[in-house]
């Protein structure tokens, strides 16, 4: 890891932050993935017991107010399997992003600067066939 020292005016200490090194964040970005993947799954495991109870709270009691509160809490849980899905859809972005930068890149666009009896002469790799043009 880097240093970052720098000084404060108001009481002359040196303060030292440790700056991580890209190894160490794409290491924090897969635990936070991995953490934030399976809090949201447990979530959603929790949640299909609520809906299941709920469900047979709501049919029982047959109350406007429990079938109310039944659809939130499907509509809450939607949601979260949407949270899983983008969470999924950013660390692919983000491992694309990381592939992209390490990737050498071609260039196909080829230039040439001089003389038409240049080039001739370039590609025909004979001074006796190369046609004056001037």
């Amino acid at each position: 890891m880097d240093a970052l020292t720098a000084n404060c005016n108001s009481s002359n200490q040196i303060v030292t932050k440790e700056i991580p090194s890209p190894e160490d964040t794409i290491v924090d970005v897969e635990d936070d993935f991995t953490y934030a993947r399976n809090h949201i799954k447990g979530l959603i495991n929790t949640s299909d017991d609520a809906i299941e109870m709920m469900h047979n709270l709501a049919s029982d009691a047959e109350h406007p107010r429990a079938f109310e509160v039944l659809g939130n809490l499907i509509k809450q849980n939607a949601e979260m399997n949407n949270q899983l899905m983008d969470l999924s859809k950013s660390r692919k972005d983000l491992r694309n992003d990381d592939t992209s930068n390490t990737s050498s890149s071609t260039t196909n666009n080829a230039i040439f600067v001089g003389t038409t009896t240049e080039l001739q002469k370039l590609l025909l790799n004979n001074k006796d066939s190369v046609i004056d043009v001037e």
